[in-house]
């Protein structure tokens, strides 16, 4: 698991009984390997299987109009999109990767799937991009009638770091967690053999 510092997929995995290790630049307290450090220090591992949620600090919708505007933030963006295709371009040979609409569909590509976690029993609207490499799409589990928007609790008078770290420590979508891991765990049981 890459830049995943909150778990939620790594331990479904853990519990489904596989050997689980986790990445990201923030410590982590799990009964699974963690590396605090950098995931590009890793990528030349023997790993099977990568789940990725790369930051969308540069890439996010919202972004476009700050990065296009600031040189910085536009050397930023670019920077971001090459550590995503570095990612992809890695050995290893299965990989998923999440980030919401953004950037990356006109910077690198588009998405090869995008979900809703409404799709798989939670109540929220927003639009997941998944990009895959020799990984099948996430099929919908069940089918949630209330379409609610994701409150992440911060307002103008945050400063943006402290902006940044509520929504980074959000927990990604639980029944959504449950069933990609769920069906990516009885692919990759049959793939890997």
């Amino acid at each position: 698991m890459a830049f995943e510092h909150t778990g939620s997929i790594a331990s479904e995995f853990h519990k489904k009984g596989f050997n689980v290790t986790s990445c990201d630049l923030k410590p982590q307290n799990c009964p699974w390997y963690h590396v605090e450090g950098n995931v590009f220090d890793l990528l030349s591992l023997d790993f099977d299987f990568l789940f990725a949620f790369y930051p969308c600090t540069f890439l996010a919708k919202a972004q476009t109009g700050l990065v296009l505007n600031s040189k910085n933030r536009y050397l930023s963006m670019l920077n971001a999109v090459a550590e995503v295709k570095r990612i992809f371009n890695s050995s290893i040979p299965r990989i998923a990767m999440e980030n919401p609409v953004g950037l990356l569909s006109r910077m690198y590509r588009k998405p090869d799937q995008i979900v809703y976690p409404w799709y798989f029993g939670d109540p929220y609207r927003k639009e997941i991009c998944l990009w895959f490499k020799n990984c099948p799409p996430v099929l919908a589990t069940c089918y949630n009638p209330v379409r609610k928007s994701i409150s992440n609790h911060v307002n103008s008078r945050m400063s943006q770091a402290e902006k940044s770290e509520i929504r980074s420590s959000w927990k990604f979508y639980p029944r959504m967690s449950e069933a990609l891991v769920h069906q990516y765990s009885s692919w990759l049981l049959k793939d890997i053999k």
